[in-house]
């Protein structure tokens, strides 16, 4: 990855953004 953002935060927003979508499906 070519991002300074650490790879565990990146699953972490991924993973919010899921849930979320979950729940309102």
């Amino acid at each position: 990855m070519t991002t300074k953002v650490p790879t565990y935060y990146y699953y972490y927003y991924y993973y919010c953004c899921w849930a979320c979508n979950s729940l309102e499906a």
